[in-house]
């Protein structure tokens, strides 16, 4: 016979309330009387009672990491969101305006942000042979003194030309960016 959720939580009560009443009425007692070891376990309390003390303000401080945690992956999740519903928008208009099906218009649109690709490609090349031209690296066969064309050519060896540094830069922010066509 199961006893019912209700019934489990009265009697769990009762057994509770009457083991209250017992210790109660006992009269509590001292396990030893010698001083050395009062003093001892008195130390400890107030050790243990220091360190329970620090509990809330860490169970705090874990709680606010948390929370921002919680707070940035919402945010995050809401923009999600967003991009998802504007893609969707852009698909349910598109399709509306050309009757057209949601395949022809996914390759329509990875069609264009392709030709974007491309015509990134041709306008960072464009940029790095401009570069190359006009800021060229030092040439450590150029003119000058023995003295600085060595000077040159030692700090040939640590330097990069700025086309690469715009590149690696491009490349970083690149992979960061969302196009929405």
């Amino acid at each position: 016979m199961m006893i019912s959720p209700m019934r489990q939580a009265v009697n769990c009560l009762i057994a509770i309330t009457s083991e209250l009443e017992q210790w109660q009425e006992i009269e509590p007692t001292l396990l030893t009387t010698s001083p050395e070891v009062l003093l001892a376990v008195g130390k400890e309390l107030q050790r243990l009672n220091s360190q329970l003390k620090m509990v809330p303000s860490c169970s705090q401080a874990k709680l606010d990491v948390q929370k921002k945690i919680l707070k940035r992956e919402q945010t995050q999740q809401a923009e999600k969101k967003e991009a998802l519903n504007a893609v969707c928008e852009k698909i349910t208009r598109l399709q509306r305006e050309n009757e057209k099906s949601e395949h022809s218009i996914l390759q329509d649109m990875k069609r264009k942000i392709n030709n974007l690709k491309d015509y990134h490609s041709s306008l960072m090349e464009m940029l790095s042979d401009m570069l190359a031209e006009h800021f060229p690296l030092p040439d450590p066969q150029g003119n000058g003194t023995k003295k600085k064309r060595a000077a040159a050519y030692d700090a040939e060896i640590n330097l990069i030309s700025l086309s690469e540094i715009i590149e690696v830069c491009s490349d970083t922010h690149h992979n960061k960016a969302f196009l929405f066509i």
